[in-house]
């Protein structure tokens, strides 16, 4: 049952249709960022910002790529519908 908050402490039924999917971890995509994160430190940059930097670039990748896959509704619009 998805639901929508009224007023504190008090939960109705939206009546919006809502699906949240997360993906199993992958080792070798992990690897991959680290590995290229390694070798690809931009100027000013260390290990752990290059990795943030290249796995916020592979996700938005990702997520890019499975929109188009997929090609989502208008989600937005569906929950501002008072109907």
């Amino acid at each position: 049952m998805i639901v929508r908050h009224v007023r504190l402490g008090t939960f109705v039924p939206s009546g919006a249709d809502i699906r949240v999917s997360i993906p199993q971890r992958s080792h070798d995509m992990l690897a991959g960022i680290l590995l290229d994160a390694a070798v690809s430190e931009a100027r000013g940059e260390n290990a752990r910002q290059a990795a943030q930097r290249l796995a916020r670039e592979r996700g938005q990748q990702t997520g890019a790529a499975e929109r188009d896959r997929v090609k989502p509704g208008r989600l937005l619009h569906e929950l501002s519908d008072p109907a």
